[in-house]
């Protein structure tokens, strides 16, 4: 059953009895801080089942970062509107914005659509120097690239780490990363291990389950393991946690796929972990769900993408999923 669920639930309860409240740009919040996450990605994909998950958003977010993206216009044209009131009030903050002071968010969206320049350093849309800006071009340096490499050729390296937070851009853009660092770490993986993946993967198990390593290698068995850490400085626990654990667990299972590794664990360290006051009536519903009503849905990736940034979202499938229905809660930006 879906053990992410249980763990989730479980910080939930955490911060709504032992936490502090705060104060915060965007409301009061509830808080607690260090906490962890984890979860085996062989066991199935890690969303969340206690309420439906916007599993669109997740995918194209992701792909999004992967381009090095940040616009929204890419977004929006998928019809994914997760970014649109954080990029409408930066918009706001632009000098460039001085003759649109009283524009409606729909208008502001219509300029993004039409890829309205409004100088030469502000598209409608822009949010500054975010994820995806850091990931793939950080003063030239493609750190997502450089990972990619060193996993093909020196899997064992401990400098396979992409951050995103840059101290000098962090007053310039619509929102300071929340999710600063991630990493990966790979390990080998015995003769069982490798035998356990044949048995979930390959018709035929019997046939093959006393290969040796080389027997396997011709069997396109993988020969390591690969898991992914990822630090959160600030975490919405009600609304952006769930999609934070399925964004980086998919950025996992396709890197695995791509360097020819099984994915394995991933871990969230979380800093400052919240609750919004005007959250709390969702979480209560939440926590009256059971964990263990559903199983964790399958991930398949097409077998014929192996380069990381020519995904699609129709190379991402998510089967199998089933979960209790969605409970709405207010996004707070800012």
């Amino acid at each position: 059953m879906s053990k992410i669920d249980a763990d989730y639930l479980y910080l939930l309860e955490e911060i709504v009895n032992g936490g502090c409240w705060k104060d915060s740009r965007s409301g009061p919040v509830r808080s607690v801080f260090g906490k962890t996450i984890e979860c085996n990605l062989q066991k199935g994909f890690p969303l969340l089942t206690i309420k439906k998950m916007f599993t669109k958003g997740v995918i194209y977010e992701l792909l999004w970062f992967l381009r090095g993206d940040t616009n929204i216009r890419f977004l929006t044209e998928h019809n994914v509107h997760i970014w649109d009131k954080d990029a409408f009030r930066y918009f706001k903050t632009r000098p460039e914005s001085e003759p649109y002071r009283d524009i409606t968010i729909e208008a502001f969206l219509k300029m993004v659509s039409d890829e309205e320049k409004l100088s030469d350093a502000y598209t409608a849309g822009d949010l500054g120097e975010v994820y995806g800006a850091k990931w793939r071009n950080w003063n030239g340096i493609d750190q997502l690239g450089n990972i990619l490499e060193k996993l093909k050729t020196n899997p064992d390296d401990r400098r396979m780490l992409c951050v995103a937070y840059d101290p000098s851009e962090a007053d310039r853009c619509a929102l300071p990363p929340c999710h600063i660092t991630f990493q990966f770490w790979t390990k080998k993986l015995g003769t069982m291990e490798r035998l356990d993946w044949l048995q979930r993967n390959l018709d035929g198990y019997d046939e093959w389950k006393y290969a040796t390593h080389d027997k396997l290698d011709e069997l396109g068995v993988p020969r390591r393991a690969l898991s992914l850490s990822w630090n959160q400085r600030s975490v919405d626990v009600a609304l952006g946690l769930p999609f934070n654990i399925a964004s980086y667990g998919l950025l996992c299972c396709m890197v695995a796929h791509c360097v020819g590794m099984v994915p394995d664990m991933l871990i969230g360290f979380l800093g400052d972990c919240h609750i919004y006051e005007n959250q709390m009536d969702g979480v209560d519903e939440l926590l009256k769900r059971s964990p263990y009503v559903y199983h964790n849905p399958e991930l398949v990736l097409n077998q014929d993408t192996k380069d990381l940034f020519s995904f699609t979202y129709d190379d991402i499938k998510i089967r199998n999923y089933e979960s209790f229905p969605p409970v709405e809660m207010p996004l707070s930006v800012g």
